[in-house]
C-alpha cells in the first residue's frame, strides 16, 4: 500500500493556500467541521486546478506510462492538475494527511474501470459517505452525500454547475451519475426523462497499487497509444465557477449561462488556449503535446462540445 505520509501536513496546507487560494487553511482545518472544510476544498478545486491531458500526452509520447505517485504529488503541488487519477490520487493523499477517512475506488465512463474517484467516510457523522469527484471535465463543486442517495431518478437532487446539469442515484452496488440532455456532449442514449448515463462508480475500496496494475483499465485508457487520452487533447478550468474547455481545436466557455464555441485557426491559438487554462504548463510542453496530437490526427477533429 502507498504510504499516505508521503504528503506531509505542511505540504497540504501550502497546496490549500497557494493553489486553492484558501485563506489560513491551518486555522480553518482546526476550527471548521470536517464537512465544511471538505466543501471549501471541493468548491475551490475546479477554479484553480485544471483537468488536462497535456502532460499525459507528452508522457505517452515519450514513455507510454502513467506518472508515478511522487510525480503526481510534485505536479499537483504546482497546481498542474492532470487526468482523473492525478486528481483522485492527490486528493486522497491530501485528505488522509488532513485526517479524513478516505479511500480510492474505480468508476466506469467510456469502458469498465477507466476512471478513478475518491470517497470520504465518517465525515460529519459515523457511517456517512461522500463522493469527492474532482478529477473530471465535469467536477462536483461539493461532496455528494452517498448515504442519502435515492434509487429513483425522479426524486434525485439535481446539481447545476456552469452550463451542465447532473444528478446521482444508487443502482444496486453502484453509484450512477446522469447528465441532462443538451447540457454537454452526449454520445450515450437517453435513458430516462432527458437524462443519460455518464458514469458508474463501484463503492469497493482499492489500493493505489491496483490503479497501476495490469488488472485495471486505467493504464490502458491513460497511458497506452491506443487509449482514450492518446486520441484527444483537452484542458478544462472553471474560473469564477464558469466552465472553459479546450477540446482538440475547439474552445468553449460559459458566457452568462450560454455555451459559446470558437474553432481555433492554428497551432499558435491552441498553445495560447492551453497556456490560458494551464498557465503552469510552459510553451515547449504545450507544443510537444500538440505535435503528438497532430501525429495522431486528432488536433483538427473539431469535436462538438
Amino acid at each position: 500500500m502507498a504510504d499516505c505520509s508521503i504528503l506531509p501536513l505542511e505540504s497540504s496546507y501550502k497546496f490549500l493556500e497557494n493553489i486553492l487560494k484558501i485563506a489560513n487553511p491551518k486555522l480553518q482545518h482546526e476550527t471548521s467541521s470536517k464537512l465544511d472544510f471538505l466543501i471549501e476544498i471541493m468548491g475551490k478545486w475546479p477554479e484553480n486546478v485544471p483537468f488536462q491531458n497535456i502532460d499525459q500526452l507528452c508522457l505517452i509520447k515519450r514513455e507510454q506510462r502513467m506518472p508515478t505517485v511522487s510525480e503526481i504529488i510534485n505536479s499537483q503541488l504546482q497546481g498542474r492538475g492532470g487526468v482523473c487519477f492525478n486528481h483522485a490520487i492527490f486528493v486522497y493523499l491530501l485528505l488522509k494527511s488532513l485526517n479524513y477517512d478516505a479511500y480510492i475506488t474505480i468508476s466506469s465512463v467510456l469502458s469498465r474501470g477507466d476512471h478513478t474517484v475518491c470517497i470520504a467516510n465518517n465525515v460529519q457523522d459515523k457511517g456517512d459517505s461522500y463522493l469527492v469527484e474532482v478529477g473530471t471535465c465535469w467536477p462536483c463543486f461539493a461532496p455528494i452525500p452517498l448515504h442519502r442517495l435515492p434509487t429513483d431518478l425522479s426524486t434525485a437532487k439535481v446539481y447545476k454547475n456552469s452550463f451542465f446539469v447532473y444528478t446521482y442515484v444508487k443502482e444496486g452496488n453502484l453509484v450512477v451519475r446522469y447528465h441532462r440532455k443538451n447540457s454537454m456532449e452526449n454520445t450515450n442514449p437517453i435513458l430516462s426523462d432527458g437524462w443519460w448515463k455518464n458514469a458508474s462508480t463501484d463503492l469497493q475500496p482499492v489500493e493505489i497499487e491496483y490503479i497501476y496494475s495490469k488488472e485495471a483499465d486505467i493504464g490502458k485508457t491513460c497511458a497506452a497509444p491506443s487509449g482514450f487520452h492518446a486520441h484527444i487533447l483537452i484542458a478544462v478550468l472553471y474560473p469564477q465557477k464558469k466552465c472553459m474547455v479546450l477540446k482538440c481545436n475547439v474552445l468553449a466557455w460559459d458566457e452568462n449561462g450560454q455555451k459559446i464555441r470558437k474553432t481555433l485557426k492554428d497551432k499558435c491559438e491552441v498553445v495560447e488556449a492551453i497556456r490560458r487554462l494551464c498557465p503552469m504548463i510552459d510553451e515547449a510542453t504545450a507544443n510537444e503535446a500538440i505535435e503528438f496530437a497532430e501525429e495522431n490526427t486528432i488536433l483538427n477533429a473539431a469535436l462538438e462540445l
